[in-house]
């Protein structure tokens, strides 16, 4: 299900659309939260965020709940005080790129909606996804790889805590710099091999394990807080298949899938 958050620039609230953008086109997430009225958002809905108060209007980005509406801490008097953690895979600054304008649509459903509005979570028809990719991708040329990342992964479906918190921990686990620097840890200290099953990377495939080896990262995403900041010590060096599941629903900890492991005869 799809909704809209809405952003007016002429308010105090967010402008870290300079920064935010050219973050989600090169390819990463960028994680804030949101305002929205409506209760039904829920972990891992679509979020499209509407550009309103002045021109340009339309559609400005793209992104994932992360979190069902809670309560904000502390309460902003006369503001709305119900939000969402969000993680955007696209932002287009309307200062360089044009918005998807939704004065545009011209037939049913998307014509239908009530696009004047100037609350959050208002439901949306899922054929505005199409519209959105083919509008980013005429606008940039190219699409983003965040808004494209494991789309086709039949995981993100299954993940205890949404494909929008899917999609930030596998975000996680593919930032290069810290990924390099813990598997350079993990072979200094003489454990290139699968944390969960045992399998000695470095044995087997010698000095290409490091490149074969997988990262995984061990706190949930609920657990890393506003900033989603990450250590070496919470990513753990797993087999291919380990990995795999490890992400399966539910989500097992690297203790509970160890302990199904069966030793083999040798």
């Amino acid at each position: 299900m799809a909704f809209l958050i809405t952003w007016n620039p002429q308010q105090r609230r967010w402008h870290d659309m300079p920064t935010a953008s050219p973050l989600t086109l090169s390819g990463e997430l960028f994680q804030d939260w949101w305002g929205v009225r409506s209760k039904s958002v829920r972990i891992g809905s679509r979020l499209f965020l509407l550009r309103q108060g002045v021109e340009p209007r339309g559609i400005v980005g793209s992104g994932w709940a992360t979190s069902a509406p809670r309560r904000r801490n502390p309460p902003a008097p006369g503001r709305i005080n119900q939000v969402v953690d969000v993680v955007f895979d696209v932002l287009l600054d309307p200062a360089k790129y044009p918005p998807l304008d939704w004065r545009t649509f011209t037939t049913a459903p998307l014509n239908k909606v009530h696009w004047k509005t100037q609350s959050s979570g208002i439901i949306v028809p899922d054929e505005l996804e199409a519209e959105w990719r083919r509008h980013v991708h005429n606008t940039l040329g190219y699409i983003p790889a965040a808004i494209n990342d494991s789309v086709n992964d039949p995981d993100e479906m299954e993940f205890p805590e949404g494909r929008g918190s899917y999609r930030l921990h596998r975000h996680i686990e593919r930032n290069s710099q810290l990924i390099d620097a813990a598997k350079a840890k993990a072979k200094r200290d003489g454990r290139l091999y699968c944390w969960v099953c045992h399998f000695d990377f470095a044995k087997v495939y010698g000095k290409r394990g490091d490149g074969f080896i997988e990262a995984h990262h061990t706190i949930p995403v609920s657990q890393l807080g506003d900033n989603a900041s990450t250590k070496i010590d919470d990513i753990a060096m797993v087999c291919s298949n380990c990995h795999r599941m490890l992400h399966r629903d539910p989500w097992l900890s690297m203790a509970e899938l160890h302990a199904l492991c069966v030793k083999q005869p040798s």
